[in-house]
């Protein structure tokens, strides 16, 4: 349930509006990994947790599809694959893997082949370090 916490009365004195943000953020606080995810979910932590386990299970399916199509020669399907992985990679705030997929969509729309195959070397421990990542902090974040 939300609701307020607490409150301040006027005149404001400056140590009990200290100590009211010290108890709100206490000093040496870890960041929130994913903050992109916490206020898209309103700060809901199951429903981060369900988005990142989403995310992981994404990741891993669409990498699957994405090396059955570069084995496949499938030109528009690895472009098609590389744009929706980078909506995954956006929403996990992992900035190298979705510049290396926005580079591999351009390559397969361009019909570059030999492109296609070295940047999905770049892609593939990317995603998988991703995935691994989001489903840990998911595991860690799960109410008991």
């Amino acid at each position: 349930a939300s609701g307020m916490e607490g409150y301040l009365t006027k005149p404001l004195l400056l140590r009990e509006l200290d100590a009211a943000l010290t108890a709100l953020f206490p000093h040496g606080a870890a960041p929130l990994p994913y903050p992109f995810l916490h206020d898209a979910c309103g700060g809901n932590p199951a429903r981060v947790v369900a988005l990142l386990r989403a995310c992981a299970v994404q990741a891993r399916d669409d990498l699957s599809a994405l090396e059955a199509a570069i084995a496949a020669d499938d030109i528009q399907g690895i472009a098609l694959l590389a744009h929706r992985l980078q909506s995954v990679t956006r929403h996990l705030e992992e900035h190298a893997a979705t510049d290396a997929l926005v580079a591999l969509e351009s390559a397969a729309r361009a019909g570059r082949r030999d492109a296609c195959a070295g940047l999905h070397a770049t892609v593939r421990p990317q995603l998988q370090a991703a995935a691994a990542r989001a489903q840990s902090v998911a595991d860690a974040q799960a109410p008991a």
